[in-house]
């Protein structure tokens, strides 16, 4: 029997050879009288699914999907077989044989997903209560087992074995990191190099071919001549000053140095004005306050130009953040949480106290909190992202330890949050793909001249660099802004979900004690969206294109001044916590 597994990935042969595998399976049920008991894994299995759900919405889900997949494939065995029946050499007889088996099939697959879909509704409905009890016992359903277990989740082992994980990476990095050190200090002297610019150099008199080393001493030992403080105040010697600084600025940097090189004071001004995007990403909308709620924001770890990052890697990473899976996807995004959940127990224990003064100064503090937070440009949008997955999280755990069964609060706010869900990740990929396909024509529009205007084949820039001088890329800011801004909602969806279950199973504290936590998680939620809301905008930061482009040229203006455009070097301690 064919095997949709065996299939290509894509085209029309791929199409072709799944419509021969519904083809054969509806045969054999067709010669049987009836569908198989136990069909083919590769094949049926693809199609009809038969696991265990979890509850009524679990079961609902998968029977739409169900009978989704079994329309699709009638629908494409409708339209397959005939053109496979024509391109056979049948002729008219064997077109239309081919198209009455496919309305045959087109019919029958339909009906049998119908079928297996309530099915799978009744199923789940009948495992409802049982689903309920064994959420009020604390238990939790495994997706690998298809069954209730108990949750046996510590905080603090996980926390202990992350650590001994991340002290033992870092022991390697540093051995790499010096194997690596070694092998760029024997080949750092260049050599045989034409540039087009010379002043710098002749300043510092050292030749274009010296090292950094070279330059290093040569810099100190001019500056010294010239120095205010042993010159004075003569006006040549000030000026030649500067002008050994602003030689040795663009000279120390590999980047600037490549620049100059290639074509002098202009090339260097150009790349000034040029600003990673990643880097921009962390400067304008991620900070060091965001850290103790969510961590470092998963983009700026994947837009950071890490060196061993592969394009494929990148994609990977985009899809788990668009994904928002239940665990972790990654071990830094595994330690990222674990430390976010760490924090998020601590600051919740003023409130979880019986004293009236301790839980007073709780809400205080974090009201104080959370309006210095809210001030910073585009934060009421992150505060009320945060403030709603903490309001869903927190009531979702709440409703299991609700007795009043009939009210099923604890399902409707699943399905409400699995809602939000999936609305975040339509406008993520809707908004995504058109950022990608404005960032491709960006960088053929900036790389073009370039590479004309260059005499010798030059390294490719980085996809996410940019000179935001361009009217072309002022334009297309906000758009760019509003996929960042869905990828990092979706980012502390998916983040904070796995903080807030972290925190709330923590099978070292007492079930009581994690009520306790639940409600304080509430009436923190409630802080921060009251802050959001009192001081404005909570859209994308797409949406205020002014406020944008003043806050981007702001922050690109300080990046180029202090050289940190995020272009040259990747952060070799980004994945620790």
């Amino acid at each position: 029997m064919a095997s949709v597994a065996a299939c290509p990935p894509c085209g029309p042969d791929a199409v072709l050879c799944c419509r021969a595998a519904v083809i054969s399976m509806s045969q054999q049920s067709w010669q049987q009288g009836a569908w198989p008991a136990a069909p083919n894994a590769s094949s049926s299995s693809h199609v009809f699914s038969t696991r265990p759900p979890r509850d009524a919405i679990a079961g609902a889900s998968s029977g739409l999907k169900t009978f989704a997949r079994s329309l699709s494939a009638g629908s494409a065995a409708l339209i397959c077989t005939p053109v496979e029946a024509a391109r056979d050499g049948g002729g008219v007889t064997g077109t239309l044989r081919g198209a009455c088996e496919g309305i045959a099939t087109a019919a029958l697959l339909p009906c049998a997903g119908a079928v297996f879909a309530a099915g799978q509704f009744a199923r789940g409905v009948a495992v409802t209560p049982q689903a309920l009890v064994q959420s009020l016992r604390g238990q939790r359903w495994s997706k690998s087992q298809r069954c209730w277990t108990v949750d046996m989740y510590s905080l603090a082992e996980e926390a202990a074995r992350l650590e001994s994980r991340k002290t033992k990476s870092r022991k390697d990095r540093k051995g790499r990191n010096r194997d690596e050190e070694d092998a760029s200090s024997e080949g750092s002297r260049r050599g045989g190099v034409r540039v087009h610019g010379r002043e710098y150099y002749k300043l510092l008199q050292v030749n274009p071919s010296a090292s950094d080393v070279e330059i290093r001493r040569a810099y100190y030992r001019e500056s010294k001549r010239c120095h205010p403080d042993k010159a004075g105040s003569d006006p040549l010697m000030v000026d030649r000053f500067h002008q050994l600084s602003q030689a040795y600025q663009v000279l120390r940097s590999s980047e600037l140095r490549d620049a100059y090189d290639a074509g002098g004071k202009d090339a260097v001004v150009r790349l000034s004005a040029t600003v990673d995007l990643g880097a921009l990403y962390a400067a304008v909308l991620s900070g060091p306050q965001w850290e103790p709620y969510v961590g470092r924001f998963a983009l700026t770890w994947i837009m950071s130009g890490q060196e061993d990052q592969s394009g494929a890697d990148i994609l990977d990473s985009l899809t788990s953040v668009w994904l928002a899976p239940t665990e972790s996807p990654s071990v830094w995004q595994a330690q990222r949480e674990v430390h976010c959940a760490q924090v998020l127990a601590e600051r919740l224990e003023p409130a979880m106290s019986s004293d009236d003064g301790a839980h007073a100064e709780f809400v205080a503090a974090m009201r104080k909190e959370a309006d210095d937070l809210a001030k910073a440009p585009f934060a009421p949008a992150l505060l009320l992202a945060i403030a709603e997955v903490y309001a869903n999280e927190a009531t979702r755990f709440l409703g299991a330890f609700d007795m009043r069964v009939l009210t099923l609060g604890r399902e409707f706010m699943q399905a409400h949050s699995r809602g939000r869900l999936c609305l975040q990740q339509a406008r993520a990929l809707t908004s995504g793909t058109r950022a990608i396909m404005a960032l491709r024509s960006l960088i053929a529009e900036e790389g073009a001249p370039a590479a004309a205007s260059s005499e010798s084949p030059r390294q490719e820039p980085r996809a996410t660099t940019l000179c935001l001088e361009r009217p072309a890329v002022q334009e297309q800011l906000p758009l760019l802004a509003a996929a960042l801004w869905h990828f990092t909602a979706l980012d502390i969806e998916g983040t904070l979900r796995r903080v807030c279950r972290r925190v709330l199973s923590d099978i070292s504290v007492e079930a009581g004690e994690r009520r306790q936590r639940a409600e304080a998680l509430l009436l923190l939620a409630s802080t921060l969206r009251e802050a959001a809301e009192a001081h404005g905008h909570t859209g994308s930061p797409g949406e205020d294109r002014t406020l944008l482009l003043d806050k981007v040229s702001e922050t690109a203006s300080r990046m180029a001044s202090a050289g940190t455009r995020g272009t040259s070097k990747s952060n070799a301690e980004s994945g620790d916590m």
